[in-house]
């Protein structure tokens, strides 16, 4: 799959990202991306998803004669739905961007205080709830994050139909 760095790279995210995504370690999406490995079958499976996912929608595309006045009238309308739904989605990668930091500052107090060992029993329990909350709030995050570029994606691909129909 000589694609999976393409499918990234339209995404906009890292290999860290992308691997806490697909649910792989970093080093294997690396050397797929490359060639020299192939990626487990679940990251796999994860990947060819997310790139169905990004493929542009045609629900327009079965239009005949975008000349006729009706069919330009509903393309207007459409897009300006679409316009006003890109602006929601914006808005809200905006607010997932700003949560995933926070986790990532999260992930950071937890390394920090797991640096010291010298804490109770209790106080490493108290640690490795907070790496492990940290870890899967920063992976739903990226999903969000993720499923939020392919919606933007979507609705780009048809604005820029509707606008040049």
């Amino acid at each position: 799959m000589a694609d999976i760095q393409a499918i990234r790279q339209a995404l906009g995210i890292s290999q860290t990202e992308f691997a806490t995504l697909i649910d792989c370690d970093r080093g294997i999406l690396a050397m797929a991306e490359t060639g020299k490995r192939f990626l487990p079958t679940t990251a796999r499976l994860t990947a060819v998803a997310i790139q169905n996912a990004m493929l542009p929608t045609a629900q327009l595309a079965n239009i005949s004669s975008p000349h006729d006045a009706a069919i330009q009238k509903m393309l207007s309308k459409h897009l300006k739905t679409c316009e006003a739904q890109l602006q929601q989605k914006q808005l809200a990668l905006a607010a997932i961007t700003e949560k995933i930091q926070q986790a990532e500052q999260l992930l950071h107090v937890a390394a920090a205080l797991g640096a010291d060992i010298t804490y109770s029993e209790n106080a490493r329990l108290q640690w490795a709830i907070l790496q492990r909350k940290a870890t899967t709030k920063l992976k739903k995050y990226y999903l969000l994050r993720v499923k939020t570029l392919i919606a933007i994606n979507g609705l780009t691909a048809e604005i820029n139909y509707a606008k040049t129909a």
